[in-house]
């Protein structure tokens, strides 16, 4: 069996994955990702284990063999983590700012929303930190040139294009715009979602992911909270059968309304996010602090999965996953094509004869438990297509 290099978790955003292929004989099981058999992996993490196709689970030090991995000829590449591309749809509406209410008073909540808000998003795009990502920033409402503010188009083309981190183009826009109008949700979610879409075409094997901020319930185009979840779930979901990845949709909430943050988040793949605004200063601590949480959350659960060097084709049915943890106990995390119940590992497309995955993400809750570990260490291994590891003809 290949071994792969241990991954140290507590510096993953700053290491390199080393992803191991074998080719494989015609023998074996089932061949799909979710078999048990399969050997775990070494004690010290450095060992991926057998081959999962109806493989024995091993004693966790001794490597399977039923494809004959260790005769087969291999590749092996090294992968980078997965480049993340950050999608952010901003509310400027007028509760944000200066606002009349329906008495015809003048509200004034720029001190305690626009301004702490862009303080704590330019705080995160301009944070070192927050290299190796990408971000987009576009703003709602916005008119298109015939004054309507209910085009997806005005929205799926950003104000601040793609744009590497940290960079200051971010805090030039967000001092240049004003609040004013009302809360076209809808529009503008799907607008974010085919910005993000649209990136992914062009960037095959990265991620993307949509922020949407906002402090009101949706107002305008006839935008609905379930028209929204409706949005937040079609691109978390994606479109396999047409390799559209999963696009996960995280949802902050500024000031008291929460009800559709939570259904967006919900059904955008992730858990809604409320920030206070009672206190200036605390509101942009906090936001930025909520910021590098899904930061953390997204940068760190990916994997690019290269070419092998041979240019042999990947078994997609025939991988580990492996996770040993800082006590030297070494588990096969189980593939979850939908990660439902939030535990084990996804590809970003299902994949089948026409549709090749790019990366490789870990759900939720095994994501928070990996990450909770700063000594344990993340293993990834493919077989190859191929008899005997012979190149496809």
């Amino acid at each position: 069996m290949i071994r792969l290099r241990s991954i140290s978790l507590a510096a993953m955003s700053a290491m390199i994955a080393t992803v191991a292929f074998a080719g494989c004989g015609s023998d074996g099981g089932s061949g799909l990702p979710n078999d048990p058999g399969g050997n775990p992996g070494g004690p010290n993490g450095d060992n991926p284990g057998g081959d999962i196709r109806g493989g024995g689970k091993g004693d966790g030090g001794t490597s399977g063999n039923i494809g004959d991995v260790a005769n087969c000829a291999a590749a092996t590449a090294q992968s980078a983590l997965v480049k993340v591309n950050l999608i952010t749809m901003f509310d400027k509406s007028g509760s944000m700012g200066r606002y009349k209410d329906d008495s015809g008073n003048w509200i004034d909540n720029t001190a305690k929303r626009w301004t702490p808000v862009s303080k704590g998003m330019t705080a995160f795009y301009s944070d070192p930190k927050s290299a190796g990502m990408n971000a987009t920033l576009q703003y709602f409402p916005l008119s298109d040139s015939k004054g309507n503010i209910c085009n997806v188009g005005t929205y799926s083309s950003p104000s601040v294009g793609l744009t590497p981190l940290p960079n200051g183009a971010f805090s030039n826009s967000l001092s240049a715009t004003t609040p004013e109008g009302n809360t076209p949700t809808e529009p503008s979610l799907q607008g974010a979602v085919n910005t993000a879409r649209a990136i992914l075409a062009s960037r095959k094997g990265e991620k993307a992911v949509v922020l949407f901020v906002t402090d009101g319930e949706p107002n305008g185009c006839s935008s609905t909270v379930d028209g929204a979840a409706k949005i937040a779930e079609d691109s978390y979901k994606g479109i396999p059968a047409a390799g559209i990845p999963s696009v996960p949709v995280y949802a902050i909430g500024v000031g008291p309304s929460t009800g559709a943050i939570d259904r967006i988040a919900t059904a955008g793949g992730t858990t809604g996010v409320h920030v206070d605004v009672d206190n200036p200063d605390q509101t942009t601590s906090q936001l930025v602090s909520e910021l590098q949480k899904i930061r953390g959350s997204v940068m760190s659960c990916s994997f690019a999965i290269p070419e092998p060097s041979d240019k042999r084709e990947i078994n997609f049915d025939a991988v580990r996953v492996n996770f040993t943890n800082g006590a030297g106990q070494a588990t096969t995390l189980k593939y979850n094509e939908t990660c439902a119940g939030n535990d084990g590992w996804r590809y970003d497309v299902k994949p089948s004869a026409t549709v090749k995955p790019h990366s490789i993400t870990l759900c939720a809750n095994t994501c928070s438990t990996i990450q909770g570990d700063p000594n344990g260490k993340i293993n990834i291994a493919f077989d190859c297509k191929g008899n005997g590891g012979g190149p496809i003809h």
